[in-house]
């Protein structure tokens, strides 16, 4: 793995691992609040619900089609190994 590629995954995870720890913590509480309370106002409520049906993906159905889909694509592409096929050269 080139290092740029390894340091963007760390940068990744470790802001992954700090927004569950901020999370967690309770510490974005007053953000998610302020983020629904704007989503909630009478005056967007008409502009945002066409919106619903976007919000519905987050469900667990999609979300585990969606990632049946990755697993497949990545199983096909780069084999039961995770290495390179002969069908990628």
């Amino acid at each position: 793995m080139p290092l740029k590629t390894a340091l963007v995954a760390l940068v990744g995870l470790a802001l992954v691992v700090l927004l569950a720890v901020l999370v967690g913590a309770g510490m974005t509480d007053a953000f998610d609040q302020a983020i629904i309370d704007a989503v909630r106002a009478p005056g967007l409520r008409a502009l945002l619900s066409s919106l619903g049906p976007i919000t519905d993906l987050g469900g667990t159905l999609a979300v585990t089609v969606v990632a049946a889909l990755v697993i497949a694509v990545a199983s096909g592409r780069y084999g039961s190994g995770g290495g390179r096929t002969t069908r990628d050269c």
